[in-house]
C-alpha cells in the first residue's frame, strides 16, 4: 500500500508539472534586461540601486533572489570578481 501510494503520488505530480508553464516570468525582467544591454558585468546591487531604484535600506534577501533569477533568465552567468584581496559576485553575459 505505501509503495502504490508514493508511486501515485509521483505520478501525479510529474503529470501536473507537464501543465504548469516552465517559469513565470518576472514583471521586472524586461527592465532589467533594457537596463543591462550595453553593460559586459553587473552586480546584483547595482541592478537593485540603479536600475530598480531601491534604497538599499529596504533591501531583502529575495530581491536579490529576485534580480539574480531574472539575471539568469536573461543569459548572464554569476563569476567572482577580484579587487586586490576583495571579491564580488558579479553576472556576465553567456550569450
Amino acid at each position: 500500500m505505501y509503495r502504490r501510494t508514493i508511486a501515485s503520488y509521483y505520478e501525479a505530480a510529474e503529470l501536473e508539472s507537464l501543465d504548469r508553464p516552465e517559469r513565470d516570468h518576472d514583471p521586472c525582467e524586461k527592465r532589467i534586461g533594457d537596463w543591462v544591454i550595453d553593460r559586459d558585468t553587473i552586480s546584483v546591487t547595482e541592478v537593485l540601486a540603479s536600475c530598480i531604484g531601491k534604497p538599499q535600506t529596504q533591501w531583502t534577501q529575495a530581491d536579490k533572489n529576485r534580480v539574480a533569477r531574472s539575471l539568469r533568465a536573461l543569459g548572464w552567468k554569476r563569476f567572482q570578481h577580484r579587487h586586490g584581496k576583495f571579491r564580488e559576485w558579479r553576472y556576465r553575459r553567456t550569450q
